[in-house]
């Protein structure tokens, strides 16, 4: 070894031109005086967390609206008053005088469908009566069996499809009803169904009949809430 240094080298070799390396070739960019300069990299700088004020509540960011489709509504189908007498003759004919009474329509009368002795009726006799209310008629009756009622029925009224039934001890309990010594005393059922907007024509129709599909059937709960908006009635569990 002679001892000599890289640097005594470069010097015996003569001077660098600008844009050679010593020991030849090209500059790379961003060279200086034959030294490559590298430039360290910087990162941006953090952005400083958002401290929220007292008081200040954080914006969610709003689901979009999904439109309602009005075919799910629930209305009242029908309301159907019956009177069971269990004989035809002079009873059967003032039960019908009560029901025209309050429904202000002419009743039908309801036929046994079977023969038992024990209670002196056979198949095909006439037992009872009834009348069947649609619309205004049924909404408007509704609220007068639920005066009656206080306002309040209990929830053991409703079915699995939201239906309900109650009873009226004596047709003499509605408003501006009076007692007639021709007519008596009569008690009454009371039963209502709801339906979907869109119905059921599907499940009724005589060609390609079809389920309602679970999705647009009524549960008990709904009934119960459609009861609760609609006649403004107390559920009491």
């Amino acid at each position: 070894m002679t001892g000599e240094t890289g640097e005594d080298a470069a010097k015996a070799k003569g001077p660098v031109e600008d844009g050679a390396t010593p020991g030849g070739g090209e500059q790379p960019v961003g060279a200086i005086g034959g030294v490559v300069e590298y430039i360290p990299h910087v990162r941006p700088p953090r952005p400083k967390p958002r401290i929220e004020k007292a008081g200040e509540e954080k914006k969610e960011a709003k689901a979009p609206a999904v439109p309602k489709n009005p075919m799910r509504e629930i209305v009242l189908d029908k309301v159907v008053i019956n009177i069971g007498v269990g004989e035809a003759g002079e009873r059967l004919l003032r039960a019908d005088r009560v029901l025209e009474l309050l429904g202000g329509q002419k009743p039908v009368h309801t036929i046994s469908k079977t023969t038992n002795k024990d209670l002196g009726i056979r198949k095909g006799m006439e037992i009872g009566t009834k009348v069947t209310l649609r619309g205004k008629k049924a909404e408007e009756f509704l609220e007068r069996a639920f005066w009656v009622m206080q306002n309040k029925i209990m929830s053991y009224s409703f079915d699995q499809e939201g239906n309900f039934s109650f009873g009226i001890r004596d047709y003499t309990d509605f408003k501006d009803m009076k007692y007639d010594p021709e007519i008596g005393i009569f008690g009454m059922d009371i039963s209502a169904v709801l339906k979907r907007k869109g119905g059921r024509r599907v499940a009724d129709r005589r060609i390609m009949k079809r389920r309602i599909p679970h999705r647009h059937r009524i549960t008990r709960e709904e009934g119960m809430e459609f009861v609760k908006r609609k006649f403004n009635v107390e559920v009491i569990e």
